[in-house]
């Protein structure tokens, strides 16, 4: 009847106006707390440093949380070489990896180390990283984006990543005190070869980026 459905109907609008508070990308949030965490990313979820350092450079991840590496001996994620360089996945969902603290005398190192083709980074915010390092590429993100091939392979996408805060030294000299290249950026240190890379939506600020070079 009418007055039945009228009922139903203020029933509803007292639900929601007593228990939804918002909706946003991670799912609904309640009043008491709760929250309707169905993701909208795909692949393996990541929630912990040891999760994340454990990483298959050719699968696909997102993170289910924020992940605080304070006090973490960080090996990047991906390394060069085929089979060893990570071509997958991850997003982060928009979550926040903190505290990272790098230091490296090898190159390609970052969070990522070396990625190849066809690989996606999205949706993370990095907060708070230092790196102080003595080796050539290197980048919060990413160390190297490198191609396939004289064509560069299958497009690279890093996208909606923002840095907050955070060092990233460099000192390269030889043997004999000479300067050898060194490549340092706030998201990536190199691009090489042909690869081919979509940026979209990079935000960097608040950081100190510097390289000592010999003389």
């Amino acid at each position: 009847t009418a007055d039945e459905l009228s009922a139903l109907e203020e029933a509803f609008s007292l639900y929601y106006s007593d228990y939804l508070v918002l909706k946003d990308m991670h799912g609904v949030m309640y009043l008491d707390g709760t929250r309707n965490t169905a993701p909208t990313a795909t692949g393996t979820p990541i929630t912990t440093a040891q999760e994340l350092m454990a990483i298959d450079p050719t699968g696909n991840y997102y993170l289910a949380n924020d992940i605080d590496l304070t006090g973490v001996t960080w090996s990047p994620i991906g390394v060069a070489g085929t089979g060893t360089m990570f071509v997958g996945s991850f997003d982060g969902n928009g979550y926040t990896i903190s505290n990272l603290n790098i230091n490296s005398d090898t190159a390609n190192y970052g969070l990522f180390g070396v990625v190849g083709s066809g690989a996606t980074i999205t949706g993370l915010t990095i907060e708070d990283f230092t790196i102080d390092g003595t080796a050539a590429n290197s980048g919060f993100l990413i160390g190297s984006i490198v191609g396939t091939g004289t064509s560069g392979g299958d497009p690279i996408t890093i996208s909606d990543i923002t840095v907050n805060g955070g060092t990233n030294t460099v000192s390269v000299v030889n043997a004999e005190n000479e300067r050898t290249d060194a490549f340092v950026g706030g998201i990536v240190g190199q691009v090489s070869g042909a690869a081919k890379v979509n940026f979209v939506d990079i935000v960097v600020k608040n950081v100190d980026i510097s390289v000592e070079m010999g003389h």
